[in-house]
């Protein structure tokens, strides 16, 4: 089958799971052709699995000229089916392909849309959408429970990956931490409400009787400024650091002590998977798709969500019993091995893209 895939890989390890999808599909026998930004990282590791990778992902969601450089390039191509992995690319790709008969398959991390993104359900929800593939069953029920898209539109596949990608590589130095002892709280991700910062700062607070913890948050926002007047209130802020956005998060994991993701509603967090991959102890909220990923007391800790006296509890027993600790970061690592491999994704990527 001839697919284009419509996608910003920007990212060799943020973006790895998605590329080793099409590199399945390639070895599948597929003819897949990448049209993303310029310069990609990953155009190489395409390249040498025979993949075609073009420059010219749409920056905007419906400027003409892209719009018909796109349909251009489908035509002319022949291609059968395109994946909009994004929402810039859903939107152009809806334009380009109007009147061809193509299939279209879409992508939801999230929940979401909600129904104040009106534009998104003409998008995502389109009558002309093929499919749509959800990260995590999460996702799944949270769009069907909308019941804007019949069920047999949606498909759940959870992104894969290899623990070879995250290898023991040189850990991060904590400037900070001037002890053995020391030991670093860490979470990644945007800093903005749904990602539930306010309440790991909030718990941070109520562990500062733990004078060689350090609470290190990576990411950028637009809640940064208030939780950083947040922190400052504390009896401990002096062990409270935001270090901004990273593009390779493996040291910082490397480093790191415990992981927390304390988001309210979370499709299927790469961090997680991550923090995972390197055998860290996770606590995470009850927030969707982390229960899909974490078995309570097994393989990490799950909270609910709003509760920075939950969280702190969490942290705090890891703190408190380091060979618990160690026991849910290798179970956690085993479990990947197990159950979250990249082989089994591209796999139900060709099965459903040949079943429609």
């Amino acid at each position: 089958m001839k697919i284009l895939v419509v996608s910003r890989y920007e990212n060799a390890v943020r973006h790895r799971s998605e590329a080793e999808i099409l590199i399945g599909l390639a070895h599948h026998g597929h003819n897949i052709t990448v049209l993303t930004v310029a310069n990609s990282p990953l155009a190489s590791e395409f390249q040498k699995h025979g993949i075609l990778v073009l420059d010219g992902h749409p920056t905007q969601k419906n400027d003409p000229k892209e719009v018909a450089r796109l349909r251009e390039l489908i035509i002319s191509h022949g291609f059968e089916l395109v994946q909009l992995f994004n929402s810039t690319a859903l939107f152009a790709g809806l334009r380009a392909t109007k009147g061809l008969k193509i299939k279209i398959f879409t992508y939801r991390g999230a929940k979401g849309p909600y129904w104040h993104e009106l534009p998104q359900y003409w998008g995502y929800f389109h009558p002309r959408v093929t499919g749509i593939v959800c990260v995590s069953e999460y996702v799944r029920r949270g769009i069907l429970a909308q019941r804007v898209v019949p069920a047999h539109k949606l498909h759940t596949i959870h992104k894969g990956i290899r623990l070879e990608w995250f290898p023991a590589i040189s850990a991060a130095i904590w400037p900070f931490a001037t002890t053995d002892e020391s030991k670093i709280v860490l979470t990644i991700g945007r800093f903005d409400p749904v990602k539930g910062n306010r309440y790991l700062v909030e718990a941070a607070g109520t562990l500062s009787s733990h004078h060689d913890v350090h609470f290190v948050f990576l990411g950028a926002g637009t809640e940064l400024n208030s939780l950083q007047r947040s922190a400052k209130q504390l009896r401990n802020a002096d062990r409270i650091h935001f270090l901004g956005h990273v593009d390779d998060v493996r040291p910082y994991l490397a480093a790191a002590s415990i992981y927390v993701q304390p988001s309210l509603s979370e499709g299927l967090a790469k961090s997680i998977i991550e923090a995972m991959a390197y055998g860290l102890p996770v606590v995470s909220t009850r927030s969707g798709g982390a229960e899909e990923l974490i078995l309570h007391e097994e393989s990490g800790i799950l909270v609910p969500t709003r509760s920075s006296t939950a969280l702190a509890a969490a942290i705090d027993d890891l703190l408190r019993q380091p060979t618990k600790a160690k026991r849910l970061g290798d179970s956690a690592r085993s479990w990947l091995a197990r159950n979250l491999n990249s082989d089994v994704t591209a796999q139900k990527y060709h099965e459903l893209y040949t079943s429609h």
